[in-house]
């Protein structure tokens, strides 16, 4: 009877353990967002060039998306470099909402 108590207690602690993994596909430790407003396509051309990235959206993955409210189309673009992370919403005016998220 104490070995099955003693293999209960010794199996609830061994299952009361966090899970730690290193799956991080970045290298780093904090994520921040550099860049998070609306800009014009002349300051996202801009970017690309700084950033070295392909200004062409068909380039960049995409998400086509129908908002469930007011049934509007979003396309959202994610771009990955190293440790950068960036993300485009393709607004129904003449700018764009840029996300740009970075690891240090």
């Amino acid at each position: 009877m104490k070995r099955l108590v003693y293999l209960f207690i010794t199996f609830l602690i061994l299952s009361c353990n966090p899970k730690i993994s290193n799956d991080n596909i970045f290298y780093g430790s904090v994520m921040f967002n550099a860049m998070n407003g609306k800009y014009s396509m002349a300051q996202f051309d801009s970017m690309c060039v700084a950033d070295t990235l392909p200004r062409n959206m068909m380039d960049w993955e995409f998400l086509g998306l129908v908002d469930y409210e007011s049934r509007q189309r979003v396309s959202l673009f994610s771009y990955y470099k190293k440790n950068v992370v960036y993300r485009i919403e393709d607004t129904l005016d003449d700018s764009v909402k840029i996300i740009k998220r970075q690891v240090k």
